[in-house]
């Protein structure tokens, strides 16, 4: 590993390579997506960018900043999943140890939730996304924990690793889709019902896996064009339940399950994060919600408190007054 890096000299733990995917569908985050790259400077690694429409100017910006990049232009389907799989069908994989998986999410609603708990609105989804290459600190952590940890599989931020359970007619569909292709890879589903995944599919893993992803040999003309208006059962939101279902269903070469953890966020900071551990237990997240829960109003751009699902009043988004 090149050590010109203050960050990256006392440590040689890490000397492999990375391949990083960047889906770059809102062309404006480049330049924040950029600034996470930069903290890679100082190991080997390459760059494949998608986009859905082809841009001379954003392909120059991106040469200049990575000469060896590849950016292709593929169709929009899929979100972010199928441009991935358009670019690890593209890759050989086998000059890789760890596969990094960025894309531009965009901003969400105010009161926007992963598992009905933890706060994800504006851009903070974003931001938790990005935290492990946010800097050069948290993206060394991560490169140590794989080089240390063999049962380490894919990292993410630990307030995005959410827990899969069998319960609603959107969770009972993705799991009988996942299922039947980790089968089609002639892998068991490990655990049977209940499993880890990161929620907005922003992760690094273990060159390894994803070469199972590649084995399905899908593409995005095999995905739906995409279409927020209707409920998410589509191949793409299976496929964020499948990568994290994937990881646990493989084993090292000790035969150890791998896992999804967060190497770079203090562990003591993560214990005592009671909304997150509050966000994986499902009958005592549905009772907080019932006794309070404020929820945003599209219609209105206002926000709804309910104490035992009655509605109390509505706070206005911007002065926090009652309207």
């Amino acid at each position: 590993m090149p050590s010109g890096d203050p960050v990256f000299e006392n440590t040689s733990v890490f000397n492999g390579r990375v391949l990083v995917h960047v889906h770059l569908y809102y062309r404006k985050m480049w330049p924040q997506l950029r600034n996470c790259l930069d903290n890679l400077q100082g190991i080997a690694w390459d760059l494949c960018v998608t986009l859905v429409e082809h841009d001379t100017a954003l392909e120059d910006e991106i040469k200049t900043f990575k000469p060896d990049a590849t950016v292709l232009t593929v169709l929009n389907r899929g979100f972010d999943v199928g441009p991935f799989l358009e670019a690890l069908s593209y890759c050989d994989l086998s000059k890789y140890d760890l596969i990094l998986k960025l894309h531009s999410k965009r901003d969400v609603k105010p009161l926007t939730t992963v598992n009905g708990i933890v706060d994800v609105s504006g851009s903070k989804w974003r931001e938790l996304l990005l935290s492990p290459v946010s800097s050069k600190e948290n993206f060394l952590k991560c490169l140590k924990a794989f080089a240390q940890d063999k049962s380490l599989g894919m990292t993410g931020n630990y307030s995005l690793i959410q827990k899969v359970v069998k319960r609603g007619d959107f969770n009972s569909f993705v799991i009988r889709q996942a299922k039947d292709l980790l089968k089609s890879l002639n892998l068991n589903p490990y655990p049977q019902e209940s499993f880890d995944f990161v929620a907005g599919t922003m992760f690094m893993l273990r060159a390894e896996i994803a070469q199972k992803l590649k084995d399905l040999n899908l593409h995005c003309a095999d995905f739906e064009v995409p279409d927020r208006h209707k409920r998410d059962f589509d191949l793409a939101h299976v496929f964020e339940y499948l990568f994290g279902w994937l990881v646990s269903s493989m084993s090292n070469d000790e035969g150890v399950h791998y896992r999804i953890a967060d190497p770079y966020t203090p562990k003591l900071k993560q214990d005592l994060d009671f909304r997150y551990w509050l966000s994986r237990h499902l009958y005592l997240k549905k009772m907080c919600r019932f006794i309070w829960r404020r929820t945003y109003c599209s219609k209105t751009q206002c926000i709804e408190c309910r104490i035992f699902k009655l509605k109390i009043s509505f706070l206005s988004k911007f002065t926090g007054s009652k309207s």
